[in-house]
């Protein structure tokens, strides 16, 4: 799995807007929004056009490393907010659901009592 970025702010939409989360932003994606109409430059020279998350959507055109379990929960413990929503993104998280590594992060998640929201574009089952 790509990590593409990962950082503590506050949830600035739908129900839980106002509460502290971290955000844990996953890189791929099964769709290509064309219609967004954002540009961007790859390191490859190639001109990407695509989402607002260009970068996770269109990962394999950028040089992110990959993460497993340790590296995700490290993450969340060195954020030190043990009341924040954690909030998966991407691209599409749900292309990892059946990744060893983000089973296990997701099950760390829940043994810590926290509360766990997907930004996902809803194209996928979820099926844990």
């Amino acid at each position: 799995m790509k990590l593409i970025e990962h950082f503590l702010s506050i949830q600035g939409e739908g129900a839980y807007a106002g509460r502290l989360a971290i955000f844990v932003r996953f890189g791929g994606c099964n769709l290509r929004c064309a219609g967004f109409g954002v540009r961007l430059k790859a390191p490859n020279a190639k001109e990407l056009i695509g989402c607002d998350t260009i970068k996770a959507a269109q990962c394999e055109n950028f040089d992110f490393k990959d993460t497993n379990f340790s590296e995700l929960k490290n993450i969340i413990k060195s954020h030190n907010a043990p009341n924040a929503i954690i909030v998966l993104s991407g691209g599409e998280p749900l292309l990892h659901q059946k990744n060893t590594d983000f089973k296990d992060f997701l099950r760390f998640l829940v043994e810590q009592n926290r509360q766990v929201h997907f930004e996902s574009n809803g194209t996928i089952e979820p099926d844990f």
